[in-house]
């Protein structure tokens, strides 16, 4: 419950701003200080939290924010900085951990992320990067380990993931890549090992396994093959040691083996 209390500027005793405002609360404590016009909020205001520490400073214009506005952490250090227009997010805006590291940077436009977008590991280093368009991520998208080094990249249309993706080990080895098409997997995927030997070759269709898939050991040697099936391996597979000989040829239905099946 906020009390306001006019300041009333009476010549040769005070000097103050016309129109200026004290907002108090119930407790007493100090609640905001600015300057109304017509009843509302008009250029500069400075808001304060309970422990009367300054906790925002904005700017205002027809009762709107409208320009730059700062909050604060109670220890006085910047919590975000951002740019508005007439009560609209609309520009670039800052976000700081308490120990004023950086921890984010969005473009804004009308509301809506549009631009570039950063986000930030406690180090410094660059943890996530790409662009929005009418709040919806929209081309490259690029994820960072805390070292530095390049997690995944993929590419994005209106808030889906589409085209080739790659992600990457905390080494730097390629891990996976494949192609995405309406935010699903589709087509041909293959997965490495550290070492960079090949580990899965598989098909996707819609975002499920469909088709043929080859596993490998990490010294490069087939260890087994078949087909799934929306996801489920169906018909024969053949499994292999890591000499390359031949174990067995199962027969799997709906993903459940029905034939020379592994007991171990």
């Amino acid at each position: 419950m906020r009390k306001i209390v006019f300041v009333i500027c009476i010549s040769g005793f005070f000097s103050c701003a016309p129109d200026s405002s004290m907002h108090y609360r119930d407790d007493g404590t100090l609640d905001s200080i600015g300057e109304l016009k017509d009843g509302r909020k008009e250029g500069e205001w400075t808001f304060y939290d309970t422990h009367e520490n300054i906790e925002e400073i904005s700017n205002w214009k027809n009762g709107e924010v409208n320009g730059l506005s700062t909050t604060y952490y109670p220890n006085g250090q910047i919590k975000s900085t951002a740019y508005w227009e007439l009560g609209l997010l609309h520009g670039k805006q800052s976000i700081y951990a308490e120990s004023g590291a950086l921890l984010q940077e969005v473009h804004w436009k009308n509301d809506l992320k549009d631009g570039s977008f950063t986000s930030y590991y406690s180090n410094d280093s660059v943890a996530t990067e790409g662009t929005f368009s009418d709040d919806l991520e929209d081309g490259f998208f690029r994820v960072y380990y805390e070292n530095g080094k390049l997690s995944e990249e993929s590419f994005w249309v209106s808030g889906k993931k589409e085209g080739a993706a790659r992600t990457f080990s905390l080494e730097g080895s390629l891990l996976s890549e494949g192609d995405y098409r309406d935010d699903r997997q589709e087509g041909g995927w293959n997965y490495y090992f550290q070492n960079g030997n090949l580990k899965e070759m598989c098909t996707w269709e819609n975002g499920e396994a469909n088709g043929l898939t080859e596993y490998y050991y990490p010294n490069g040697t087939l260890s087994g093959k078949g087909f799934f099936d929306q996801n489920k391996k169906q018909g024969e597979w053949q499994f292999y040691d890591s000499l390359g000989n031949l174990l067995r040829t199962s027969v799997y239905e709906e993903d459940k083996c029905i034939s020379n099946c592994d007991d171990k």
